[in-house]
């Protein structure tokens, strides 16, 4: 049944919505979750949205999720399937009869994370635009009494944000940290980027090869996974100071030698962090891959 479109101001406990229904989620989805992510004009501050959460959670295996439609029913969700969209697992959850929580899953690695997750933050970092976007959305709302016709009415606008977010994304620098630098607010071992702090320093570049290098000449030995977080460079409010690789040793083959890193020195702003990427290793222990 078509949902009329009721757009309210923003409202700062939406976040405070979206921690607590994701801790739910990560029990429900247990070892399959990665991280869970906060999308969606609800994550956008200072605009008018739909009071409706929308959350992704990325997993390990999208194929093994069927088989948690169960936990996911418990905690009063309906299963969608993938609704429209290949390899989504969609779930949506009412409170008291009116839409309020939307859930896409997605397997790490699939490009509509990056999409959804750069659409927000560009608009993060934009507020103009962003301004625009709420504008667009009102209008529509005056025209269009169902949520179907009032997305697909967005959709070029929508298109030309991805476009955008996309070349601002690309001037963004890559940081690499240990696992173990981070800290999980609700529940260890998934990460909900609404929490996420990191102190300390990291190593910088827009390489993600040079990346691989940094994590294996630096953290190899070091038990479990790498995080490579991409960044908004604005936003970090610490020291930054450039400083030359740590072993500078001659190594025609490595661009460590000829670049400084920037290292960042203190904590790192949640709303400095755009994505968050896992370096994968081989069976000898080795980062081949982010």
């Amino acid at each position: 049944m078509p949902r009329p479109i009721i757009l309210t101001p923003h409202n700062p406990q939406w976040l405070e919505e979206f921690k607590k229904e994701s801790h739910f989620i990560a029990q429900a989805l247990g070892d399959e979750c990665v991280v869970i992510h906060h999308i969606g004009s609800t994550a956008i501050n200072g605009i008018k949205a739909k009071p409706v959460i929308d959350i992704l959670p990325e997993v390990r295996d999208i194929e093994k999720i069927d088989s948690l439609n169960g936990e996911m029913v418990k905690l009063g969700y309906t299963p969608r399937g993938e609704n429209g969209i290949p390899l989504r697992r969609f779930f949506v959850k009412d409170v008291n009869g009116v839409r309020a929580y939307h859930v896409h899953i997605f397997q790490s690695g699939n490009a509509e994370i990056a999409r959804h997750l750069s659409f927000r933050d560009y608009l993060r970092a934009h507020s103009d635009e962003a301004k625009s976007y709420e504008t667009l959305k009102e209008n529509l709302a005056t025209q269009f009494d169902n949520t179907l016709d009032y997305a697909n009415a967005k959709s070029d606008f929508v298109r030309e944000m991805d476009r955008r977010a996309s070349e601002w994304k690309a001037q963004l620098i890559l940081h690499i940290a240990p696992v173990d630098h981070f800290r999980a607010q609700e529940k260890s071992g998934v990460y909900v980027t609404e929490s996420l702090t990191i102190e300390g320093f990291i190593h910088c570049t827009k390489e993600p090869e040079v990346m691989l290098r940094v994590a294996n000449r630096f953290y190899k030995n070091v038990p479990g996974d790498v995080l490579i977080l991409v960044i908004d460079p604005r936003k970090v409010n610490a020291e930054v100071k450039y400083e030359p690789p740590a072993h500078p040793e001659p190594d025609p083959n490595s661009p460590l030698n000829s670049i400084l890193f920037p290292h960042i020195y203190g904590k790192l702003n949640l709303d400095a962090v755009v994505e968050i990427r896992v370096a994968t290793r081989d069976e000898g222990g080795a980062f081949v891959a982010v």
